[in-house]
């Protein structure tokens, strides 16, 4: 047998036997997707009952406070089994998403990461239009159990919208800075679609803004993973975001619609809005070669 067809048959085995991985990732992805459903229909509120039935709670917590501590309880469980059904569809799918970023990289998504921490709601807090109904241990406490939450459901979202809906949109969809740009913002209208969901459980009002908002942070999570190459930066990004902009509305009490706070956004938004698209327009197709292991590992022809 020749050293060709040698290799031929090797080819055709290491085919077979990814066929045979990829079939029992998409396997375990659904089996973790019927648990997290289970888990949403059957089991949420496990904490709160817990809680409800241990002697001694109620002078501990009160229902406000087991409320918030079952909550978190529920959304870290539930979005981690997500995330590991959403890294499974990443490595079903064959992309890299944990690429070496250089600090040059990362300061060009300092923007984005100004827009995710200065949120009116931590606007508020700083001009004492809003405050925090604890303080001390107690607040730290909450505050590390819902940075832990914002983790997970980061992780779970990232992972699933950035690094396998955006990179399946950009690997046809990449020739030049139009392109990448078109891709960016069909998968954060995918992204921000998704949260229309929320239409079952919310007012129509809030939903909407929900909606627009993703949108914009679809947008600014995307721009991330295209310069830093890394999605672990993305997952920063969304829970920084989300951590500061619902801080207060878990834990305190107040108003951020002030004129000032509402221009200061304004403002850091359209800059921030600016500096990504033009960046976008200017990238080009080898930039983004990196998350296509094919691609990435193709040899060099003369």
């Amino acid at each position: 047998m020749s050293h060709s067809e040698t290799g031929a048959e090797k080819t055709a085995e290491q085919k077979a036997d990814e066929k045979r991985k990829n079939r029992a990732r998409l396997a375990a992805a659904a089996a973790l997707l019927l648990m997290l459903a289970a888990y949403e229909m059957f089991f949420e509120g496990w904490l709160y009952s817990a809680l409800f039935a241990s002697p001694g709670t109620a002078e501990k917590f009160s229902e406000r406070e087991m409320r918030l501590l079952s909550d978190s309880a529920d959304t870290i469980l539930s979005r981690l089994l997500g995330f590991a059904a959403a890294a499974l569809a990443v490595r079903y799918l064959n992309v890299r998403v944990f690429g070496k970023c250089g600090g040059k990289a990362f300061l060009r998504t300092l923007p984005c990461f100004f827009v995710a921490l200065l949120n009116p709601p931590v606007l508020s807090l700083i001009f004492k239009n809003s405050s925090l109904d604890y303080s001390g241990a107690k607040m730290a406490w909450y505050a590390l159990t819902f940075a832990a939450e914002c983790v997970a459901v980061a992780a779970f979202e990232e992972t699933l919208f950035r690094g396998a809906v955006f990179l399946t949109v950009l690997e046809n969809r990449r020739g030049d800075g139009k392109r990448i740009f078109a891709s960016v913002a069909i998968s954060s209208a995918i992204f921000a679609a998704a949260h229309l969901l929320n239409l079952f459980t919310s007012s129509p009002g809030a939903v909407l803004l929900q909606t627009g908002y993703s949108f914009l942070l679809g947008g600014m999570c995307a721009y991330t993973l295209l310069r830093t190459k890394n999605i672990s930066f993305c997952v920063a990004l969304h829970a920084i975001f989300n951590f500061c902009g619902t801080l207060t509305e878990k834990f305190g009490r107040g108003a951020w619609d002030t004129p000032a706070i509402i221009a200061f956004t304004c403002v850091l938004g359209v800059f921030t809005a600016a500096w990504v698209i033009s960046d976008l327009f200017r990238m080009k197709k080898e930039s983004t070669d990196c998350f296509y292991k094919i691609a990435a590992e193709a040899p060099e022809t003369a």
